[in-house]
Parts: C-alpha cells; structure tokens; sequence
C-alpha cells in the first residue's frame, strides 16, 4: 500500500471516530511532514511496507536536531535555528505510531511492528516539567472586586469563579448551555478536547457568583449573551472572553 493512500485512511478513520477538525488537521500536518521529508531521497520507496524502524528514528533525531520551523510554511517566516521543542517531537513521533499501529490492525504491517512500538524502540525525547502560571485565591478575589455589581459584572465574577474552581478551559465555558449543568449538584456536563464528555464540579463560591448572575441575566432574544451568541440557553455566555481579557 502507498503511504499517502495509508496515511488517508488512518485520517478517515479518525474522523469516523469524531476527532475533532483541529486534532485531523494536526494529524494530517504531521503525516504529510514525515512523508515529504520521505520524498526527499528520490530512492527511498514510497510503499508502506517500505518504513523501517531505523528510519522513524533517523527522523526523530531530524526534528529534534535539524529541522528549521516553518521553513516550508508559506505564511510565516523560518525560525533562525534549528530542532523543534521535545514536545512538538514527541507530538510528532506519537502520530506517526499511532499510523503504524493502525496499519497493524488494519493487516497493511506485519504484527511484529505491534511489538517494537510497544517496546518503545522508537526513541520519545524527554520533556522538562515546568510551572505554569496559575491562579491563587488572591488573585481570583482582586479580580472579582474589580468587577461590578451590573449584569456585565456578575458574568465576570461567575466566570472567573467557574475557571478557577473546576478547571474548565476557557471555550468550553462559553460552549456550556443550560440544559448541560447540574446547579443542584454543582456540575456540568462539558465537551473537552478531542470531544470527550466529561463532569466537571465547582464550590461554594462559584455556585453563589452564579446565582448572583443568573438572577439579573436577560431573557431570551434580550441582553449581550444572546445578541453576541445567538443563542439565548448559552448561560456563561460571553464571560469567558470577558474573564481572559480581566487575566
């Protein structure tokens, strides 16, 4: 089978399997990367069978070492130096495993790839650990003081509460609709990355933040949220924009 011809098949499938647009689109820059630094040696064979475990490490070690970033981007300038950070060579090096993995279960490979993947043969640059900047408890009380006591306001505090207690990204605050929460409980139901459902929960603190706005909120057709959404059950609404530009 030609590598293009298996490299599309691994993107249908996971379309199938209700990837998001952006995680394919991640996918397919990735694969086509690899395939075209393939390409470059006019002998190397362009059928999949022809992939040697030698060769995903010789490109490991070129991401990692040679490679120039955007150096084949026609929107932005290269980047005066070579190598791309551990993670995005991890990242790299994960799609393509999970490509040759796929082609195992589709019968394209022989199982024994099964085998020296899963053993770790194709070599994972380390990653250093480092502190994010976060939120302290003093940080969310200033900015909730600075907010004010009109409908705008309490949208600012409910958000800044909601983030800071249960650890929703910022677009999946925006994305939340009434039918989606548990107030009762403290919970809503979320679509994260990759499309996964998951609960989150928050405190007591964000419950009260939330009440306060819900109680002052315009009604459905009325009022910021639904005139910026279009949609009049999108209870957060605009607060999480609101929240990034207090941060």
């Amino acid at each position: 089978m030609n590598l293009t011809t298996a490299i599309d098949r691994f993107l249908d499938d996971r379309t199938l399997k209700r990837r998001s647009p952006a995680t394919i689109a991640r996918y397919r820059a990735a694969l086509h990367a690899w395939r075209d630094w393939r390409a470059r040696d006019a002998t190397a064979s362009m059928e999949l069978t022809a992939v040697t475990l030698v060769e995903l490490r010789e490109y490991v070690r070129y991401l990692l070492i040679e490679h120039v970033p955007h150096s084949t981007n026609p929107r932005r300038p290269a980047v005066a130096r070579r190598g791309l950070s551990p993670n995005a060579v991890r990242s790299a090096r994960n799609i393509i495993r999970a490509l040759m993995l796929f082609c195992v279960e589709s019968g394209d490979l022989a199982p024994e790839w099964r085998v020296w993947l899963q053993q770790s043969r194709l070599p994972s640059p380390a990653i250093e650990i480092q502190d994010r900047a976060y939120w302290d408890a003093a940080t969310v009380t200033a900015l909730c003081a600075a907010a004010g006591d009109d409908e705008d306001g309490r949208r600012c505090r409910a958000a800044i509460w909601l983030i800071y207690e249960s650890g929703m990204r910022l677009d999946e605050l925006c994305r939340l609709h009434d039918a989606d929460t548990d107030r009762a409980r403290r919970r809503a139901r979320i679509v994260g990355k990759g499309r996964k459902k998951r609960w989150v929960y928050w405190g007591a603190a964000s419950a009260t933040a939330l009440d306060a706005y819900l109680a002052v909120r315009r009604g459905a057709g009325r009022g910021r949220s639904a005139a910026r959404h279009q949609r009049p059950q999108q209870w957060p609404g605009a607060i999480g924009r609101r929240a990034a530009r207090a941060d």
